[in-house]
């Protein structure tokens, strides 16, 4: 994969992380180079695939961040883990959805698969060598610690991400229901 695809895909996960939190009322930026992700953090991976290519995204966040970004009718003093877990799986959903669309407009269909939770101290990822794999580092405008954003993924050699296709169909918003 050529440095123009890895600079388009990491672009669509900088719009897509903010799109989503802006989503939420919270503004998010990159954070400095080598900046450390969450100590203690709430994580979801999720699946894809789109023919040739497979691979997952990892969100991982801190409690904080888990908390204030939930919907209003499920913030509370104090959150059970179960809903902030669930929540933070519902993040990555949506985040790989807003991602699956920008996919989409360079003709890579992308499927999802349902989004696992995890949370602790001193977690561990081993990722494996592949040509898709990025990682991008977050960090809220009001402060809290880093987050980060991880897509890996196998596809085949030379791979690469194309201009945008033109479409005469306008697709859904992110955050639109679809009743089929």
């Amino acid at each position: 994969m050529n440095d123009y695809s890895r600079a388009i895909i990491d672009a669509y996960i900088d719009a897509s992380t903010r799109e989503l939190f802006r989503s939420c009322g919270i503004e998010v930026f990159a954070a400095p180079e080598g900046a450390q992700g969450p100590e203690s953090p709430f994580a979801a991976t999720i699946g894809f695939t789109s023919g040739p290519i497979h691979g997952f995204l990892i969100l991982a966040l801190d409690r904080g961040l888990a908390e204030r970004s939930l919907p209003a009718s499920l913030r509370g003093a104090a959150a059970e883990d179960e809903i902030v877990a669930d929540w933070t799986g519902e993040l990555s959903n949506q985040l790989l959805g807003r991602l699956k669309t920008r996919f989409a407009r360079v003709g890579i269909d992308v499927e999802l698969s349902t989004p696992v939770t995890f949370v602790g101290k001193d977690l561990r990822h081993f990722s494996n060598p592949s040509l898709l794999r990025t990682m991008l580092r977050f960090e809220e405008s009001s402060g809290g610690p880093p987050f980060f954003v991880e897509l890996q993924g196998d596809c085949p050699p030379g791979f690469e991400v194309g201009p945008e296709l033109g479409s005469e169909e306008e697709g859904a918003e992110e955050g639109e229901v679809q009743l089929f």
